[in-house]
């Protein structure tokens, strides 16, 4: 209707009224994503630092003779954790099965 009468005003007010506030809520929710990628880029951190600060804990708590083995465990499954999210190759396999009936 407010196209319609003869003054344009209103209708162009309006409008651009709503394309800014529509901007500003695009905005808004763009800048919200961002954020939330990285309090859960820093929540999995925090995750991961208390789960090895368990270990350690509970690993110091064993009998001695087990005490070894188990923080060899813990630090051969931290340097896999950290390992970036990619297959490994058959090489690499074949390397680390190797090492691994070394030990």
């Amino acid at each position: 209707m407010l196209y319609v009468k003869e003054s344009l005003q209103p209708g162009v007010i309006t409008t651009v009224a709503g394309v800014i506030s529509e901007f500003l809520s695009a905005t808004f929710f763009y800048l919200y994503n961002k954020n939330l990628k990285q309090l859960n880029f820093f929540y999995e951190k925090l995750i991961k630092f208390q789960d090895t600060y368990w270990a350690i804990a509970l690993a110091n708590g064993l009998p001695e003779d087990k005490k070894a083995a188990m923080i060899e465990i813990i630090i051969t499954n931290l340097i896999v954790r950290n390992e970036p999210k990619k297959e490994m190759s058959p090489e690499l396999v074949r390397a680390y099965s190797e090492a691994m009936q070394v030990k």
